[in-house]
């Protein structure tokens, strides 16, 4: 159903079309057929008034069929009987309530009887106009509520596939954090536990911002910190991490739990296939709209482990698409044995 507002609008367009009829029709009897004012006015008022009460019930018929499909020869067999039947009962019971109303003006019943034809062609014309205007209406309405209704689903699809693709990062990193600490608990069993103690932290605050889809680089960094420290654990000196952070960053928005498939794919890649210490290098600083973001790590290519599908870089990249929708703002580069992932973060425009 129409909004109220709507409704009073449409309602409003529409007296003021059959006001502009009931108008024009008293002028035409005036001056073409030299009715007196009076009666032109009650013969205007008559007639379009019934038929202005007959039309807008046009328009709830065609919204209780708006859903309902025929065929070509139904549709206009359908209206052509429709029309002769509202055209027969708005002319008889106009002709009957100017007989008596203006019963003793002869000229006026005479001009009257004598056109009932043009009166008739008249009554189907509004009959086909206001069906066509209705019907345009009405089907703006439908595809209007149409296109809301995609984009509500498009809405929860798209809120469903980046839940999906956090739901597999999380545990692929707890995959092999769970396999660390398993071997920890042999070598180094102080290790193990202070490794479950900050894997049940990043892990909490992966549970709590599970609703978010934008956090800021400062929270993110914590976790990171977390997650660094996780890892640190496992390689001990092998790890060498540095930071770099520009101006005013702390606050740039970023995408939840964007960060940590960046770090996981730099010790995947780095630290874990080499023997030697690899240094990871992340610098942050805002270019015009974008928060650029820059992580980087030494590589042996001939140490690369066989496994792996890179999809943690795949989510990123899919995610960032999903929430920013433009196109690469992920770039990987690999050169002289460095790998570098690069991100183009938009953030809003300061007002």
């Amino acid at each position: 159903m129409l909004k109220p507002f709507q409704q009073r609008a449409y309602l409003l367009l529409y007296l003021v079309f059959w006001i502009f009829i009931a108008v024009l029709h008293a002028a035409i009897l005036i001056f073409h057929s030299s009715v007196q004012v009076l009666p032109a006015t009650i013969d205007s008022l008559i007639f379009n008034g019934l038929y202005t009460g007959i039309g807008w019930g046009f328009w709830y018929s065609l919204r209780f069929n708006s859903g309902s499909f025929q065929e070509n020869w139904q549709f206009f067999l359908g209206h052509a009987l429709a029309a002769v039947l509202v055209v027969s009962i708005w002319l008889s019971v106009s002709y009957i309530l100017l007989s008596y109303i203006i019963l003793e003006d002869f000229e006026y019943q005479n001009t009257l009887q004598n056109s009932l034809t043009w009166r008739a062609i008249t009554g189907i014309f509004y009959y086909a106009f206001i069906h066509l205007i209705f019907s345009l209406l009405i089907y703006q309405e439908n595809l209007q509520a149409r296109v809301q209704r995609e984009a509500e689903l498009k809405s929860k699809i798209q809120e469903a596939e980046l839940n999906a693709l956090r739901s597999q990062i999380n545990p692929h990193f707890l995959f092999n954090s769970l396999n660390s600490i398993s071997l920890l608990t042999l070598t180094s069993p102080n290790s193990a536990q202070e490794m479950i103690i900050k894997l049940s932290d990043f892990l909490r605050y992966s549970l709590n911002t599970k609703h978010l889809k934008i956090t800021s680089l400062d929270n993110e960094l914590e976790q990171i910190n977390r997650y660094l420290a996780i890892e640190k654990i496992r390689f001990a000196e092998r790890l060498d991490y540095r930071q770099e952070l520009g101006e005013n960053v702390a606050q740039a928005t970023i995408p939840i739990m964007i960060l940590q498939p960046l770090f996981e794919n730099a010790i995947k890649y780095g630290v874990y296939s080499r023997i030697s210490l690899t240094t990871i290098e992340f610098c942050v600083k805002r270019v015009g709209n974008f928060l650029q973001i820059k992580l980087s790590n030494e590589y042996d290519e001939a140490d690369l482990p066989p496994h792996g599908s890179g999809i943690g870089l795949k989510n990123i990249n899919k995610r960032l698409e999903l929430l920013y929708h433009e196109p690469n703002l992920l770039k990987v580069t690999k050169q002289n044995s460095n790998f570098l992932v690069s991100l183009l973060i938009p953030q809003k425009k300061k007002t």
